[in-house]
C-alpha cells in the first residue's frame, strides 16, 4: 500500500535557481529555531515519533530530501507546483512595491533544503499584517511609535506542502552533506507521513531582514507569529 508523505515547510526562502534549471530542482534557505525543540518533527500515521534523537538544522549545510525507489535509484523527475502555487507565495513586491530588489545572500542561512522531486502547494492561506522596523540610534531595528503597519490583503501561504507518493519499497530520506540522517523506513508508517520543518518566532527577523543583500533603514517584518515562506526574486522554482 502506498504511503503519502508530506514535507511541511513552516517558512523558508526560495532561492533563485540557475538559468535553464526548468524545474529540475529547487532550493530553500532555512534558519534553525530556538534550541528548545527539534527543528524537524516527524509524525507517522498521525503519531509523533518518540525515542529518536532530535533532528536539527546545522550551520553551513545542505539537506537533500530524496525519494529513493525500491531499486535504490533516487527519483529525479523534477519539482512541480500546483497551478496556483506561485501566486500564493509572498513576494518581495507585496511588501516593497515593484521596485527592483536585490536577492538574498544564501550564505546567511543555516541550511539549504534541496528537492529534486515532489509536488509543491500552498497551505494555510490568509492575509497577513507586517510591521515596519526602523533603524534606531543604537543601530538596532525596532517597531516603535510612528512606525507603520501594512496589510498584505491577498491570501498568502503560511506553509508550503511538498507531497510524495511512496510505493512499496520506496523510502523518503533526509540527507545532510551526503549522510542519511533520517529515513522513512525507520518510521513504521503504514499510510501517511508528515515531516514538519519548524520555523518559530525567533527566525522572523532573520528571514525578512538579515538574509537580504540590500541594506535599508527600515524593513517589513511579519507581525507576531511564525514567518510565512517567501519568494524574494522570481522566478521561484517550481
Amino acid at each position: 500500500m502506498p504511503i503519502q508523505a508530506t514535507v511541511i515547510l513552516d517558512s523558508g526562502c526560495f532561492l533563485p535557481m540557475p538559468e535553464g534549471n526548468n524545474g529540475a530542482s529547487t532550493e530553500i534557505g532555512y534558519f534553525g529555531s530556538s534550541k528548545t525543540v527539534s527543528d524537524i518533527r516527524v509524525l507517522a500515521d498521525g503519531i509523533e515519533e518518540k525515542g529518536s534523537a532530535p533532528i536539527n538544522l546545522e550551520n553551513n549545510c545542505t539537506i537533500e530530501v530524496r525519494q529513493v525507489k525500491a531499486n535504490g535509484q533516487v527519483k529525479k523527475d523534477g519539482v512541480k507546483g500546483s497551478p496556483t502555487f506561485h501566486s500564493e507565495l509572498l513576494h518581495m513586491e507585496d511588501l516593497y512595491g515593484k521596485r527592483k530588489h536585490k536577492s538574498v545572500d544564501r550564505k546567511k542561512f543555516d541550511s539549504i533544503i534541496r528537492f529534486e522531486s515532489g509536488l509543491f502547494s500552498g497551505s494555510l492561506l490568509k492575509p497577513r499584517y507586517f510591521d515596519e522596523y526602523r533603524k534606531q540610534a543604537n543601530g538596532k531595528f525596532a517597531h516603535t511609535e510612528g512606525c507603520r503597519r501594512k496589510l498584505v490583503s491577498k491570501p498568502v501561504a503560511h506553509n508550503v506542502l511538498v507531497q510524495f507518493t511512496l510505493d512499496d519499497g520506496d523510502a523518503l530520506e533526509l540527507v545532510r552533506d551526503g549522510k542519511v540522517i533520517w529515513s522513512s523506513k525507520d518510521s513504521g508508517a503504514k499510510s501517511r507521513l508528515e515531516i514538519e520543518v519548524i520555523a518559530d518566532n525567533t527566525t522572523a527577523e532573520k528571514f525578512f531582514r538579515l538574509a537580504l543583500i540590500e541594506k535599508m533603514d527600515s524593513y517589513w517584518l511579519p507581525n507576531i507569529g511564525d514567518p510565512p515562506p517567501m519568494c524574494p526574486e522570481p522566478p521561484c522554482q517550481p
